[in-house]
């Protein structure tokens, strides 16, 4: 116990020493997909109990004397892949202590390991749309003839959902989940929902939520409810917080969530059971923190157009304006290979500026010399 209290403050203290709380538009919840590449999500809570919710919904105090209470600390590593898709990681540390009229009990332990993955299936402006998919492995294995008291259930679990977030206008977040929860060991199959809102300000936020789960499939040991409760009996001071045939319950959360340095945040929240069956009927605390490693913020860039390239000004020109026909230093295309209309000038000064015929420089055995320049090639024209 001492343990886990000392890494709670700890963490606490590494939040408000590194995380200063500023003034913020929009955070994320606990209950919201996360757009962050890496996170780590951190939980505390701490549950006690002495009474039970009876199989009629009716409340039974437990023996005098009897009493039980639970801790669990659950820290979590999420990976982004992509806007779309996410893994996540972590384990439970659990603590119970159950006190009757003879025995106290302790009893401490990392008794399960969790892995999840998210996908996004919708996300606008004010609605997003994901599931997660949970897989819970127990590392805790219930001895019905042992005395140690429980931390959990002692079963793996299977556990999909589906989680709607919505943002309104005003600052008003509100969230509706379901999921159903198949467990192992025998356990009955849970379904589970959730629902709530939050108003939220620039750097915190004020929230309410109703959650719950109802027995969908029953326990294997239904006809035979001795089978748990004598060990809930034995161990538990007599609490069915753990171990229970066909529970039900619905709690009320009340939450304060504070927005942390960048876009970390803590929240704390209470709740209590407040219509149940075949479960425990008490109050919780916890505090939970989500730190986010990207402190990067997503900045749409702007389209770059591609660079232009700068004309060389121009420093020297020739002077063109000396009466001298500038058509002589273009080059000419013939339309018909054999002919080429004379532009100006006669037929003599144009043969004594231009190269000799190529018939007769093959005939000669003659090679020009090369020159620099555009040369123009005439041909004599065909007279009828």
């Amino acid at each position: 116990m001492k343990k886990i209290l000392s890494t709670v403050v700890v963490t606490l203290v590494f939040v408000v020493f590194f995380g200063v709380t500023e003034s913020a538009r929009a955070y994320d919840s606990y209950q919201s997909f996360r757009a962050r590449p890496i996170s780590l999500n951190v939980d505390f809570q701490y549950f006690k109990t002495d009474t039970n919710f009876i199989a009629d919904g009716g409340k039974s105090t437990l023996l005098p004397g009897h009493n039980f209470q639970n801790m669990n600390f659950s820290p979590k590593i999420r990976w982004q892949f992509g806007s779309d898709f996410a893994l996540l990681g972590g384990f439970n540390y659990g603590y119970s202590e159950s006190n009757d009229n003879a025995f106290s009990r302790k009893n401490s332990l990392i008794n399960r390991i969790d892995l999840a993955a998210e996908y996004q299936f919708l996300s606008d402006a004010w609605m997003k749309i994901f599931g997660r998919l949970s897989y819970a492995h127990s590392l805790e294995k219930i001895d019905y003839s042992g005395d140690a008291v429980l931390t959990s259930n002692g079963a793996s679990e299977i556990y999909p959902e589906i989680i709607l977030n919505m943002d309104f206008v005003g600052g008003i977040y509100t969230f509706i989940k379901g999921g159903i929860n198949v467990r192992g060991e025998g356990l009955s199959t849970l379904g589970t929902y959730g629902v709530g809102s939050e108003l939220r300000f620039s750097s915190f936020g004020l929230g309410a939520s109703m959650l719950g789960q109802l027995t969908v499939k029953e326990d294997d040991n239904t006809k035979s409810s001795s089978y748990r409760d004598t060990l809930n009996n034995r161990v538990d001071g007599g609490s069915k917080i753990f171990n229970a045939i066909n529970p039900n319950s619905h709690n009320l959360e009340l939450n304060l969530n504070f927005l942390m340095h960048r876009q970390s945040q803590i929240k704390v929240y209470a709740g209590t059971t407040v219509v149940g069956s075949n479960t425990a009927s008490g109050y919780y605390v916890g505090t939970n923190l989500n730190w986010v490693f990207d402190y990067t913020p997503s900045i749409s860039v702007p389209t770059k157009s591609a660079p232009r390239r700068k004309e060389p000004e121009v420093l020297f020109k020739e002077k063109t304006d000396d009466g001298v026909n500038q058509d002589y230093f273009k080059p000419v295309t013939p339309v018909a290979p054999e002919y080429i209309q004379q532009i100006e000038g006669s037929q003599k000064n144009l043969q004594q500026t231009t190269e000799p015929d190529p018939d007769e420089m093959i005939q000669t055995k003659k090679v020009p010399t090369k020159t620099k320049g555009y040369k123009i090639k005439l041909r004599r024209a065909k007279q009828n």
